[in-house]
């Protein structure tokens, strides 16, 4: 995957020194190392200048206005490099401060401002213009998680426990390879195994809808079940509901159960080749993980309302009239 890396400087502030950007990474490039010493015994050390809160600041303010411009509207997340641990927490705090700050001011922008057509926007005032094209992310930034990751000591204080704890970091790294979406779900998470077994049974029961409608499986790949229900009603002159198209493929898929069980199949037919169900995965964001079949199947069998053995319960049978 191609990485953009692009250099930006904000203007940080400490007594006595305008700029620290400008101090640090203009300035002492052309210092000698005595003149160097001189600086630092003036302005502090270069680690005090760049964990300095009111620098880190400006740089998150920046940082947030820029991600929400330029970097969010693709889908992509963002990770900052920071010094040192304590730059690290100094980020997050300042950076959960500008995003608040940034869904605020796109909160308050009035609905007038937001309907402008684009000839108009582009007359406002290089604030407002930029509050304006960013306000289309504004559930995103409500729902953006920021966090640090670093190593622990034992003499951190405890307000920095949270970011140094394996598990949480583990749950933390594996929540930032998911696609970015403002809902918090592990349904589409791929190293997950919640609530595949409901993904699985919705995508079953409408893509049986779509084949005994006669239409091509593959052109859901362009519309949706809720699309093609007002087609089934108007060529059936009425009485299919998406909620009747539902419950049709959910009736095949238990017509399809009895059939193979009459067949012979039993419960210990619905499994999978013993290398995904023993051995882990041996590359990639799954690296040793397994199917975990044994943890889905049986949610799968009570979503289907099907026994412990995999058949169709009378319950079942009556409710979808079988």
């Amino acid at each position: 995957m191609p990485i953009l890396y692009e250099g930006r400087t904000a203007e940080g502030f400490v007594k006595d020194a305008p700029g620290l950007d400008q101090l640090f990474e203009d300035l002492f490039r052309d210092y000698t190392s005595e003149e160097l010493a001189v600086i630092k015994a003036k302005y502090a050390t270069e680690g005090d200048v760049l964990e300095a809160p009111l620098l880190i600041e400006q740089k998150a303010s920046d940082m947030i206005r820029h991600y929400a411009s330029v970097v969010l509207p693709e889908g992509f997340k963002a990770q900052v490099v920071a010094t040192s641990r304590q730059a690290a927490v100094t980020y997050v705090e300042k950076l959960e401060q500008a995003r608040r700050e940034l869904v605020a001011e796109l909160e308050a922008l009035p609905a007038g401002t937001l309907a402008l057509p684009d000839e108009e926007v582009e007359k406002l005032e290089p604030g407002q213009r930029f509050l304006v094209r960013v306000h289309p992310q504004l559930a995103k930034l409500r729902a953006l998680e920021i966090a640090a990751v670093f190593s622990g000591d034992h003499n951190d204080p405890e307000s920095w426990w949270e970011w140094a704890d394996k598990g949480k970091q583990e749950d933390r790294i594996k929540r930032f390879k998911r696609k970015l979406a403002v809902e918090k779900s592990d349904k589409t998470d791929p190293l997950s195994t919640d609530g595949k077994a409901g993904l699985l049974k919705a995508f079953q029961d409408a893509t049986a809808v779509v084949d005994s409608s006669g239409l091509c499986l593959f052109t859901t790949f362009a519309w949706s079940l809720e699309d093609i229900q007002p087609q089934i009603d108007a060529a059936c002159e009425g009485g299919f509901s998406l909620e009747k198209l539902l419950q049709i493929g959910e009736r095949v898929w238990n017509l399809e159960r009895d059939f193979n069980l009459r067949a012979g199949f039993t419960a210990k037919d619905d499994t999978l080749p013993p290398r995904l169900l023993k051995d882990g995965a041996r590359s990639g964001p799954a690296k040793g993980l397994t199917a975990q079949l044994d943890k889905m199947l049986p949610e799968y069998y009570q979503l289907r309302g099907w026994t412990k053995d995999g058949v169709p319960s009378n319950e079942t049978r009556a409710r979808l009239g079988l």
